[in-house]
């Protein structure tokens, strides 16, 4: 059953998932995984930019409880969204830089996004390049948030670049 016009879309195979997240447009929604997904070219979410901060879409990736996802080489970016990653026993990120714009500011870059990792009990952030290269862990931008709810546990490790760190927030004052 196609679900995708009710803001749900079942992720059968892994290559599919961005294409899943594609098909929800900028309106969000929920995608249910139905096996372990592992990418090597990220996640990108995107909403309207024109919409006001209490108006922008939340996509959500349910794995079910049983399900693992791992990026690897590239991260997550999100703009203009909410992105939440709910029972999830494994986020696993291996990666210096997001599959978005800036790509090589963070692994995890949210600008005027929120994320929310709820109930996923071992998420883990590596940065794939020497110590001393590439960007942040996790980026929070600009009317962003970043949340860790009901039993998640975060190990962010090996951003240590010049002003770099694991979880970097910031805001745009001129806005």
């Amino acid at each position: 059953e196609d679900n995708t016009e009710k803001g749900v879309a079942t992720q059968a195979a892994t290559a599919d998932l961005q294409s899943a997240i594609n098909s929800l447009g900028t309106k969000g929604g929920t995608i249910h995984l139905s096996g372990n997904a592992a990418l090597g070219t990220g996640l990108f979410f995107a909403g309207d930019s024109n919409a006001p901060a209490d108006q922008r879409p939340t996509f959500i990736i349910d794995a079910e409880k049983k399900y693992d996802l791992t990026l690897s080489e590239k991260g997550i970016s999100a703009t203009n969204c909410n992105v939440i990653i709910k029972d999830c026993p494994n986020l696993t990120i291996n990666a210096s830089i997001n599959p978005g714009d800036p790509a090589g500011i963070a692994a995890c870059y949210f600008g005027h996004a929120t994320l929310t990792l709820d109930n996923c009990p071992n998420v883990t952030i590596t940065n794939d390049k020497e110590e001393g290269q590439g960007g942040n862990g996790i980026c929070v931008y600009d009317e962003g948030s970043l949340y860790f709810q009901n039993n998640t546990n975060v190990t962010i490790s090996g951003y240590m670049a010049d002003r770099c760190s694991g979880i970097y927030m910031d805001r745009n004052d001129q806005n």
